[in-house]
């Protein structure tokens, strides 16, 4: 079998910034911050109306009544820590969330997108009962790519071989993002629907997208926590590669709601302020926190010969990839095991130090990772001789954490600095540690650096950690 090379074609993505991928990239490269003060959502989410009326029916009944035994019974008994039992207490509803600034994309309806014919596609019933949000942020994201490359046509009717086209997605939640409103439904004695199920399985985004595209090939959900898009785009690497397939719609999806963010801050990680300005400052001294977002990014891979015959154009090339994992802190990330990743996919990729080449940070802005990367920053300065001086992009101060998607957005901003020659204002740090300042990228201005190689990391929860390796083609 002759070697087969992997090539991007097409790119889509819908974020905080952009509901395509040249708004989010325009966005990015002008500094503009996609991240915002969310506490009117979230306490709609935490006290729904029912839940309101509920509570409002116990004050009620506990005013009207004479007796103290009943009043108790209602609303519980004052102690010096508080209230203690009381029916109104053992309602559901979590009431301590701190986190109120998040990355949301606002009002997209997938039936009513103005760009793609899914109201013709998807009949209107089914999209409450079969997709997830986050299963219809990356089917916007996954048309605009495959239209853009020329897989599919207007109508998103293939124009490739279908058993040779398949479907990866990379996301940390998926459709499991449901899980907690099931629950909800069930608490409040309501049996669920009969596609509940579908819609709690991680893996409903993969097979709603997929149904859609018209794709019939191999289809993969990839859940590796805050690593898994890259994850994604190494599998539909490896697709190609392994002849499996000769085109790949590949990226990540993550959808935001109230339980995210609940089950996010309790790790310790979480931004707790309310200034959506300063809130995410990744490898600033000042920094915080992470702040969560939503978004999708999706990219057509191909093989390149496959590519090269129909006529595509050819963004870039996917060259290395590197994985790797092993005994750490569960929530804390592994320089040891990351720069292992990124030296493996260098190698994959025949690197060379005199490629000039630039990096797509994690950098979420806690106070434990950062250091971590900033030391696999300078481990690939020392060790390999990589030189990233003014070549370290962060994205996260501008779209904030994607979780599951968050790689693949880097990787659209690594795609889109490998074509301008130029890297996007790293906002948010304008001031970083000391062992940063060499390789940051400037905080207030678009940075022009000749790039022939890019490498994009993910670093998940579990120490599970991947990068991968894209070139100007």
């Amino acid at each position: 079998m002759s070697e087969r090379n992997t090539v991007i074609t097409g790119v889509g993505a819908i974020t905080p910034l952009g509901r395509t991928y040249r708004e989010t990239m325009d966005a990015a490269w002008q500094g503009q911050i996609g991240i915002s003060y969310q506490e009117a959502w979230l306490a709609e989410q935490a006290q729904p109306d029912w839940l309101i009326k509920i509570h409002e029916a116990i004050e009620e009944a506990a005013q009207s009544t004479r007796s103290k035994k009943t009043r108790e019974l209602l609303l519980g008994v004052e102690t010096e820590n508080g209230h203690r039992g009381g029916l109104i207490n053992m309602l559901p509803g979590y009431q301590r969330l701190r986190s109120k600034v998040a990355g949301r994309i606002i009002g997209y309806n997938l039936i009513e997108d103005p760009d793609y014919p899914f109201a013709d596609l998807i009949p209107a019933r089914s999209v409450p009962r079969e997709f997830t949000p986050s299963g219809s942020l990356g089917l916007r994201a996954a048309a605009e790519a495959a239209t853009k490359a020329a897989i599919v046509d207007e109508n998103l009717k293939p124009l490739v071989d279908t058993s040779r086209y398949s479907v990866v997605v990379g996301s940390g939640i998926g459709g499991a993002i449901k899980l907690a409103e099931g629950a909800y439904k069930i608490l409040r004695n309501i049996r669920p629907s009969s596609t509940d199920m579908f819609q709690m399985m991680p893996e409903s985004p993969v097979i709603t997208i997929a149904d859609v595209m018209g794709a019939e090939g191999g289809h993969y959900l990839i859940p590796k926590a805050c690593s898994s898009s890259i994850a994604a785009l190494i599998q539909a690497h490896r697709q190609i590669k392994l002849d499996e397939a000769d085109v790949v719609l590949a990226g990540g999806i993550e959808a935001l709601n109230y339980y995210t963010l609940v089950e996010f801050e309790a790790t310790g990680a979480a931004y707790e302020g309310s200034d959506s300005k300063r809130a995410s400052l990744p490898f600033n001294p000042a920094r915080e926190g992470a702040v969560i977002s939503e978004g999708s990014v999706f990219f057509v891979l191909e093989d390149e010969k496959y590519a090269r015959n129909r006529g595509a154009v050819i963004l870039a090339r996917l060259t290395g990839y590197g994985e790797a994992g092993g005994p750490g802190e569960r929530t804390e990330l592994s320089p040891k095991h990351l720069f292992n990743a990124v030296e493996l996919s260098l190698k994959r990729s025949n690197w060379e130090p005199s490629d000039p080449t630039a990096y797509g940070a994690h950098a979420t802005a806690t106070k434990r990772g950062d250091p971590g990367e900033i030391k696999v920053v300078n481990w690939l300065d020392a060790k390999l001789g990589v030189d990233l001086e003014s070549r370290v992009m962060a994205t996260k101060g501008r779209a904030g954490h994607m979780l599951g998607n968050a790689g693949a957005m880097a990787a659209a901003e690594m795609l889109e600095a490998l074509d301008t020659q130029s890297l996007p204002p790293a906002v948010g740090s304008e001031e970083v540690e000391d062992d940063m300042e060499k390789y940051i990228t400037s905080a207030t201005e678009v940075t022009e650096r000749e790039i022939k190689k890019g490498i994009v990391v993910g670093a998940g929860f579990g120490n599970q950690n991947a990068a991968i390796v894209l070139e100007a083609y």
